[in-house]
């Protein structure tokens, strides 16, 4: 148990070191002040805020935070319960548009609960990666179209997407496994590319 442990915060802590280093290298592309903390420890996770970050964004919240590793009794439970390494972005836009959209693995608790939420009903499209898009508004199947090609890219990590009317506006869960194996300015460049061309379709209707 003891090995277990060392062993298991090593690899986190290496983990967490290389996933910071991926945000900061990605978040640079959007300007503004980045501030980044641990949460805990390095073999937890960490949050990165980027104040005042180039348009279409106003701040933006990047979390990241990784399984227990080092108790092997608490790992294996909750590998049984689904639980993996997880990065969330959180976004405030300069404008949010007119319409909703929920992103969801298809036969997912999400996708049954959207469903029997029928007040106002979700319109659905299929998504790539086995990924389902419901949107309800009067630019949401707009803009859920702009989101697509980012959702081709990097939906095979995607937990859950929400765009919404409330701040924080934008909400995405990811896998972390992997994500880090891309390039982290392809993938910011590539999001904030959809919350662009959502834009200008906004404004085009």
């Amino acid at each position: 148990m003891l090995l277990w442990y060392v062993a298991g915060s090593q690899y986190n802590r290496r983990q967490s070191i290389r996933a910071l280093n991926w945000l900061r290298e990605g978040l640079a592309l959007l300007g503004g002040e980045v501030q980044a903390a641990w949460i805990g420890s390095a073999t937890t996770g960490a949050k990165v805020a980027v104040q005042k970050p180039a348009s279409p964004f106003r701040q933006l919240e990047v979390t990241f935070l990784l399984e227990s590793r080092e108790w092997l009794p608490l790992w294996l439970l909750n590998l049984v319960r689904g639980r993996r390494d997880d990065l969330t972005i959180k976004a405030e836009l300069r404008s949010s548009g007119q319409g909703e959209i929920q992103v969801v693995p298809a036969g997912s608790r999400l996708e049954r609960s959207l469903r029997e939420d029928g007040q106002p009903v979700w319109d659905w499209r299929v998504g790539p990666h086995s990924l389902r898009i419901a949107y309800r508004g009067k630019q949401a199947e707009a803009l859920s179209t702009a989101l697509m090609p980012f959702l081709q890219d990097y939906g095979f990590f995607v937990r859950h997407l929400a765009w919404r009317r409330e701040k924080p506006h934008f909400i995405l869960h990811l896998r972390l496994a992997g994500l880090t194996g891309c390039s982290p300015v392809d993938f910011f460049n590539d999001l904030r590319t959809a919350f662009v061309h959502s834009r200008q379709t906004a404004e085009d209707e």
